[in-house]
């Protein structure tokens, strides 16, 4: 693979080639850091049907978390999205897609530790291709719809879990999740979140500190 990612402080959006057509990533590095050495946060965005894009506010916050720590983000449009070519492909292309992202990652960057993350839809598309990667020292999974896409979401990881769930989801079934999510075989964290709807209206704020002191670690051996 001859393709590069290039990461800048203020991000840079590029196109790498995929198998439906061109991928939009955005790639920035973290505060105050000029190295992708030091951990990557690669971020996956809900539903694309649904208006769901790489600036969600839900994934931002998540990135933004990450770039407070110092830590480099990629985010990237599913197919179909912003300047990505192709069509919905029902997570299967989607999974594709992020493990061409992996794989360059893993090129150009190898002693980056990497961490994925995933809000609702794209947490499905997380949970398709973690097991494949060993690499990955974390995964995390916002509003996962685990009801809807049953066989998507195992019981267990090879790598920790944290999942953050609001109790009023509007969306999805919350307490499916929090059952899932309880009976994990693995390392599993569950954030749950009172009076919180589906896209953390209001709690976004809290989101960002529960998030951010999960991977605060990132590259430590910990959570």
């Amino acid at each position: 693979m001859d393709q590069k990612l290039s990461f800048s402080p203020t991000g840079v959006r590029q196109l790498v080639s995929g198998a439906a057509g061109h991928i939009e990533v955005d790639a920035r590095l973290g505060k105050g850091s000029q190295s992708v050495d030091s951990g990557l946060l690669l971020l996956c965005h809900p539903h694309p049907l649904f208006g769901g894009s790489m600036d969600n506010k839900v994934v931002t916050t998540l990135a933004r978390a990450g770039r407070d720590l110092g830590l480099a983000q990629l985010r990237f449009n599913f197919r179909g999205v912003g300047a990505s070519e192709g069509e919905h492909a029902e997570m299967q292309g989607e999974a594709q897609d992020l493990q061409l992202l992996i794989d360059l990652l893993q090129q150009q960057y190898p002693r980056a530790p990497l961490v994925l993350a995933g809000f609702s839809f794209g947490s499905g598309v997380s949970s398709l291709v973690v097991g494949d990667n060993p690499q990955i020292e974390a995964l995390h999974l916002v509003a996962p719809p685990v009801s809807k896409y049953r066989g998507t979401y195992p019981d267990r990881y090879h790598c920790p879990l944290s999942v953050y769930q609001g109790d009023s989801d509007e969306v999805i079934d919350a307490q499916a999740t929090r059952r899932w999510a309880l009976g994990m075989k693995s390392d599993c964290e569950l954030h749950w979140f009172e009076q919180t709807g589906h896209f953390f209206h209001g709690r976004l704020t809290d989101l960002y500190r529960a998030f951010a002191k999960e991977i605060s670690t990132l590259g430590q051996g910990g959570r």
